[in-house]
């Protein structure tokens, strides 16, 4: 495909994105109508199921919950009415005023939940983080069989200059020893995330895998 073409293609995606954002907002705010002036949640459970996983399901349900009478049950696995007078107390109750609506309004369903923050497949740092921990608990409890794998990934960790790329491969290193991978496939797994494979075999080596795993 040709780079213009792409680019028009890619315009087209915005343009329809943007479409789509004021489309379920408009839709969005007629779903809480109905649940709060005559408690029909159906319009709501439409709407959700409308959404597909590249959408933002998530932010539209928490909408929904803040400004109309529904609310997500995990036993039925769909959205149920929720009498807020009822459940919450008289003065947490909700009617459609003219003042309400605009406030319906004047909040976006895409904004009612933050969007989880863009994350690297290949960042790795709050697993080797808990993974530091798990080990220092092992370690005081007595059950740690591979003080060289600990020492290892700390070390990487703390390093300032190589810790943030030593330490990501620690991290792979970690999935994959859990997933019982043999030394020989946790060259390939590094190799495969980027590693040198050379460097790969010297992680290998300090964990001290094949003595103490």
């Amino acid at each position: 495909m040709e780079v213009t073409i792409l680019a028009d293609m890619i315009a087209r995606i915005k343009r329809d994105a943007d479409k789509f954002v004021v489309d379920v907002q408009a839709a969005a705010i007629q779903a809480v109508y109905h649940s709060v002036k005559s408690s029909n949640i159906t319009p709501s459970q439409q709407l959700y199921d409308a959404l597909n996983t590249a959408h933002r399901k998530d932010s539209l349900l928490a909408y929904l919950e803040n400004f109309g009478n529904v609310a997500w049950s995990k036993t039925e696995k769909k959205i149920v009415f929720f009498d807020r007078e009822k459940i919450l107390g008289k003065d947490k109750a909700i009617a459609w005023t003219d003042e309400y609506a605009e406030k319906v309004a004047a909040n976006k369903w895409d904004q009612a939940k933050p969007a989880p923050a863009p994350k690297s497949i290949y960042d790795c740092e709050e697993e080797v983080k808990r993974f530091i921990k798990s080990m220092e608990k092992a370690i005081v409890k007595g059950g740690a069989k591979n003080s060289n794998f600990y020492d290892a990934v700390v070390a990487a960790y703390n390093n300032e200059q190589l810790g943030l790329q030593d330490a990501m491969y620690c991290g792979f290193a970690v999935r994959a020893l859990t997933n019982g991978e043999t030394p020989e496939e946790l060259v390939k797994t590094l190799v495969s995330k980027g590693c040198d494979e050379t460097r790969a075999k010297e992680i290998i080596a300090e964990f001290d895998v094949v003595g103490n795993s």
